[in-house]
């Protein structure tokens, strides 16, 4: 009797022990799976996260080369601003020696005109003197007459 209940706790505890393996062995597999599916996750997340890179790169390169293309034009709208500014400079100064230039020349036309006038004013009366001298006059005509008997 002994041995029979022996071998029927020893039959419960392997059966225990086949249902509790068999518990764990579920537990195992769940978190197996719980981590091929986390793995996978994994290598799908790696995968996607190297092409952003790569992508993150090439933008990288793209706006390393925007940069330089803009600050090349930014040196060339640069020069092309200095050359406008030494022209302008230069034109500016120009204009200003002509516009004295011009004074000096109006001037000295005004001057001219001024000498024009005062001649033209001293040949008009000249020419009215002139005229006056050369009209007939009684009293003119005996002293003429005077004169010419002398």
């Amino acid at each position: 009797k002994q041995w029979y209940q022996r071998r029927v706790r020893a039959l419960k505890r392997s059966r225990l022990r086949t249902s509790m393996s068999l518990v764990w062995r579920n537990k195992i597999q769940k978190e197996r799976e719980k981590y091929s599916k986390i793995n996978h996750e994994y290598e799908m997340l790696k995968c996607k996260f190297d092409h952003v890179s790569e992508d993150n790169k090439a933008l990288g390169l793209q706006v390393e080369q925007i940069t330089e293309s803009l600050q090349m034009r930014d040196d060339s709208v640069n020069q092309v601003n200095e050359k406008l500014n030494e022209t302008r400079t230069k034109l500016l100064r120009e204009n200003d020696k002509s516009r004295e230039e011009l004074k000096k020349k109006n001037e000295a036309l005004q001057e001219h005109m001024s000498e024009l006038r005062q001649s033209l004013v001293s040949a008009e009366a000249a020419r009215d003197m002139a005229d006056i001298e050369n009209q007939p006059t009684e009293t003119g005509s005996e002293t003429a007459g005077f004169l010419h008997s002398c």
